[in-house]
Order: structure tokens, then sequence, then C-alpha cells
């Protein structure tokens, strides 16, 4: 088992030891869970964040939606669903199935400065405001919403939320990072869970300790991959994020879609006896908490790799957000690995 491998089961054992020992505060352990599957949409699904956290869990998936191809390939790969690739600017209420959990994770650009913060103004915000619109007509008991950290600041927010507190949902916000879970990965997010009755958040059962990991648990010692020319090196190297994984202290920066094409606020470079080179899509992923069977389809290039990994969402962070809800004080059930 790869280091990085054994480090997320550490993860997963401490979150099941940490179910077990909370449900005796309710005194029935076998009553504390919510045996009954749970139906959960992923908008936005991406290559399947959420879905890959959601097999933790007793969580199934019923519909996914997103519009990236190769995006939609690698989440039926993964999940045997294939997302729907509907346009959300315009779905209507009666095209969605109903669902007891929505998970969304929208496009950051419109709230960060590489977009130009446009806000709700930006067209590619327009599926998130008509995803707002609906929720009117389809009330899903639980509402999670990933964005960038910018997006507390944005109108957009302010819209989201003032929305979901008329519809009486209670809305709790969390900052998290892969930090947080001893991941050496700087990539802060925001997220929003907004609960209806029967369902509230409950963080009691969260609070473990975790034990910093090392970047090089994570980083593949034998990758032969390409390494970046010398003069790339003298052209960008100051203004690039190298990092040497077995150096104490060592982490990566948050990585973006345009990891393969630019050199800088894109994502950190390792350091080795061959050269500096660029993390490979699978030690992203591994950085990001996805499980170690998780693969591209055979034929898609590294480039569409990196694309995607870059627009993903931690899996760690995700299966708090899920582990933190309950229903009349039973959690969502913990699946054995």
């Amino acid at each position: 088992m790869h280091r990085s491998q054994q480090c997320h089961q550490r993860y997963h054992d401490k979150i099941s030891t940490a179910t077990s020992s909370s449900n005796q505060q309710y005194g029935d352990t076998i009553g504390s869970m919510i045996t009954a599957p749970i139906r959960a949409i992923e908008f936005f699904s991406g290559i399947g964040a959420f879905s890959s956290a959601c097999k933790r869990f007793n969580v199934e998936i019923i519909a996914a939606y997103d519009q990236g191809q190769d995006a939609n390939r690698v989440y039926e790969l993964n999940s045997g669903l294939a997302p729907s690739s509907r346009n959300l600017d315009t779905i209507g209420a009666a095209e969605i199935p109903d669902a007891d959990i929505w998970w969304l994770s929208p496009p950051c650009t419109p709230y960060t400065v590489r977009g130009l913060q446009h806000d709700d103004d930006d067209n590619r915000a327009l599926s998130l405001k008509n995803l707002i619109q609906l929720l009117s007509d389809k009330l899903p008991p639980v509402v999670f919403v990933e964005n960038v950290i910018a997006f507390e600041r944005s109108r957009m927010f302010s819209h989201l939320t003032e929305h979901l507190r008329k519809l009486d949902y209670k809305v709790t916000l969390e900052k998290l990072c892969p930090t947080d879970f001893g991941v050496p990965m700087k990539r802060p997010r925001i997220f929003i869970t907004a609960t209806r009755e029967p369902f509230t958040v409950n963080r009691s059962q969260l609070n473990i300790e975790i034990q910093p990991m090392s970047l090089a648990a994570f980083v593949n010692s034998s990758n032969t991959g390409p390494r970046l020319p010398d003069a790339v090196l003298s052209k960008h190297g100051e203004g690039m994020h190298i990092v040497k994984p077995t150096q104490e202290g060592a982490y990566a920066i948050c990585f973006t879609s345009g990891y393969a094409k630019t050199f800088r606020a894109s994502g950190s470079f390792i350091e080795e006896e061959l050269g500096v080179r660029r993390f490979s899509p699978d030690e992203i992923l591994s950085l990001l908490g996805f499980p170690s069977e998780f693969q591209f389809p055979i034929d898609m290039d590294m480039e569409a790799r990196w694309r995607l990994v870059g627009n993903s969402v931690d899996v760690r962070s995700i299966c708090r957000l899920i582990h933190s809800v309950e229903a009349n004080g039973k959690w969502v059930e913990l699946l054995p690995e």
C-alpha cells in the first residue's frame, strides 16, 4: 500500500472510531444511525468528489449534472452513473428528481480576482441563480454549497443565504482546508450547510485529533515523468512554488485548472534529484483525498487530467460535512471499508 493510501486509511479509521464513541452519547449505538439510504443530487459534479465521499456513507447519488464532457467521462468511469449535460441556467423543477441532499459546487470564477469579480453579473453565475430559485419548489432537507473563500464576500452569497433563511433553512458556515486534516496542501474553501427539519448540524462527534503528515507521503518518488527545462526555470523560477517533499514543513499550494499551462499561482512543483517536475494528477488526487482506485480514461491526455483535478474539491472536507448532519439524533450511516 502506498504511503498516501495509508494516510487516507488512517483518516477514515479515525472517523469510524469517532463515530462509535460519539454514538454512545445517545445510549443506543444501533439506533444512532440513519440506516435508510439517503438520496442525493450532485450539481456541477466535475469528476465526482462528492460521489467519492458518499461511498463512505449510506448516501446514494441519484443524479449528477455537469456540462464538461471530459469530467462526465471520469465521473461515469468511477461511479457508474452518467451525469446529465443539461444546462442548469434553464433547467426546471420538474426535471430534477426529489432528493434529500443537494450538493452544489458552482463555478468560482465570478468571485475571484482572476475572474474580475463580476459576481452575480457574471454569466457563469446564472446556473446558481436558477438553482437558488428552484429551492422554493424542491425544498431538499439538506443543501451543501462549496466555493472559494471570496464567495463569502459576494452579492451571490448574500442572495443565497437570505433565500435559504426565508425558506426556513438553518444555515451554518465552515471554512475548511486540507491542512485541517493533517494534509500538507493549502486549499481553503468555504462550505455552506443548510438544513430543514428534521435535519440539523451536530459537529460534536468530529473533534478528533489529526497528526500532520509529510508531503513525501503523497509523492511517488519513482515518478520518471518529464522535468521542466532549464529555460523555463530561468524565466519563471522566482515566481514558482517549488518544494522538496522530504523537507520538514513542506506543503503544496492550491492547484488550479491552469496548472498544465502556467507556472505561477497555479500549483506547486516538485524538486527532486532528476530535476523539477509537476505533481502528477494522481498525486494531486491523493492530496485531495480521493480513493486510490480512482482512475481516468486511458485515452485522456495529461493536460485534461490536470485541468480536471484543478477544478475538484477536497474529499475529506465533504466527508466531514456529511458526517456532521443528523436527524432526530441519528447520524448518516458510515459504511465499513
